[in-house]
Formats: structure tokens, C-alpha cells, sequence
């Protein structure tokens, strides 16, 4: 008895801080589209780069020998809106350093290194600015990818407590639509880039998109399969689901 409690313990705990991972995972996603969207209104202004490069750090992971290099862009520069001078760092939206972008990295660096880049400056806002409004489509990959799995396990464990709530209440409908719910929340954020910034998405984030879209159709039809039948999915007394 101590032995089982200690091993759902144990699954409820990782389960747990899969969930946390995964929720952070959507608000960074969250915060790379949002600020995507807004800039997209944002006015092209002539700056003045007063330093730039790449700042660089590695980490040591316990299955390489080898460390990883993460980087990340770093500049200063300065421009002028409506008479007024101004100061900038932001280079693009994406969150801190990472391994993965050296391409986008190189193209940032070519363009500060122009002579006189343009800068995307917020009209409301004019001290909030962005070197490159596009959207860091490989950390919005790795995020994706990192949501479905393991992240997932995580939306489960979550999307499994509560069921077990309901059905205290004698409610049995969140248990049967659970497993497509999980499916239908994981996949819906790889669909802004399509609608918003298909130039970005790259043959990787196409691939991404078909896939979340396969899972978001799977996750569709047992939706409407459940609603139609309330036999589907329906909990059993051994705890498992009906196919």
C-alpha cells in the first residue's frame, strides 16, 4: 500500500511540474505572438548602432561531454522619433540564448552592421522599439515541440485531476473528453505563424503546422463523436475509457 501511494505520489509530482513547464512554455508563446502582432503596426525608423555582437555561454549537460554553446545578439544603438532622441537593446522578441538560431543570429548581426538599419518604433510608445519584428520561428519550433512532449504529460495529469473532481460530482463529460482536449490544446499554437507570418515558418515549421493540424482535426472529430455518442469515452469502473 505504502508502495503504490509512493509511486502516484511520485507520477503526480512529475505530472505536476511537467503542467508548470508546459504553462510556462504557453506564456512565452503567448508574449513572442502578442508582441508579433502589435509591432506589426509599428513605424520604420533610421538608427544609429552604437555596439553590437554576439554574446556567447555555454553549459554542461551530464549526457555530453562536450559543453553547449548558447547565444544571443547584443546591441545598442540610437534613433530619432519626432524630434526626440532615443535608446534601444531590444533585437528581437524571442526569450534569452539558445543553440539553435545561429542563421537568424548571423542576419541580425549583418543588419546592424549596415551602416544605418532601420528600427520598428511603437507610435504610443516610442521608447519601446525592435530591431527585428519577425518572429524567432526556431524557438516558437522548439517551444511546440517541447508542448506535445513531454509537456503533455503535464496537460494530462492536470486535465486528469480535474476529471476526478467532476466526478465526485457525479459529472462524467470532462473525463470522456479529455484525451482530445489535450490534443486540441497543444496544437492550436502552431497555427498563428500560418495566418500571421507564414514567411517565417521555414520547411521545419510547415511540418509542425501539417502535424499540429493532423492532431487538431484527430482531436475535432472524437470531439464531435463524443457529443454525438455519450458512450464514447465514458468511464469504466476500472477507470479506463471505452474506445
Amino acid at each position: 500500500m505504502s508502495g503504490k501511494f509512493s509511486e502516484n505520489y511520485l507520477t503526480n509530482l512529475i505530472g505536476a511540474l511537467f503542467a508548470i513547464v508546459a504553462a510556462l512554455c504557453c506564456w512565452l508563446l503567448f508574449s513572442i505572438f502578442s508582441n508579433h502582432y502589435v509591432a506589426g503596426r509599428w513605424l520604420a525608423v533610421s538608427a544609429v548602432v552604437d555596439s553590437a555582437g554576439v554574446k556567447s555561454s555555454h553549459s554542461r549537460s551530464m549526457s555530453r561531454s562536450l559543453p553547449t554553446f548558447n547565444s544571443r545578439v547584443m546591441t545598442s544603438y540610437r534613433y530619432q522619433f519626432k524630434g526626440v532622441m532615443y535608446t534601444g537593446e531590444r533585437v528581437d522578441f524571442s526569450f534569452g540564448s539558445d543553440n539553435f538560431a545561429d542563421a537568424r543570429r548571423a542576419r541580425q548581426i549583418d543588419l546592424l552592421r549596415s551602416g544605418s538599419p532601420m528600427v520598428f518604433v511603437d507610435p504610443d510608445n516610442p521608447s519601446n522599439s525592435v530591431l527585428d519584428r519577425s518572429l524567432p520561428i526556431e524557438q516558437i519550433n522548439f517551444a511546440i515541440i517541447f508542448l506535445f512532449f513531454p509537456c503533455g504529460l503535464g496537460t494530462a495529469t492536470v486535465l486528469g485531476w480535474l476529471a476526478k473532481l467532476a466526478a465526485l460530482a457525479d459529472w462524467e463529460w470532462p473525463g470522456r473528453f479529455m484525451m482530445p482536449m489535450i490534443g486540441l490544446v497543444h496544437s492550436l499554437p502552431a497555427f498563428y505563424a500560418p495566418f500571421f507570418a507564414p514567411a517565417d515558418l521555414g520547411l521545419f515549421g510547415w511540418l509542425l503546422v501539417l502535424m499540429a493540424g493532423s492532431v487538431f482535426l484527430i482531436s475535432v472529430r472524437a470531439i464531435w463523436r463524443r457529443i454525438q455518442d455519450p458512450t464514447i469515452g465514458a468511464l469504466l469502473m476500472t477507470g479506463r475509457f471505452q474506445r
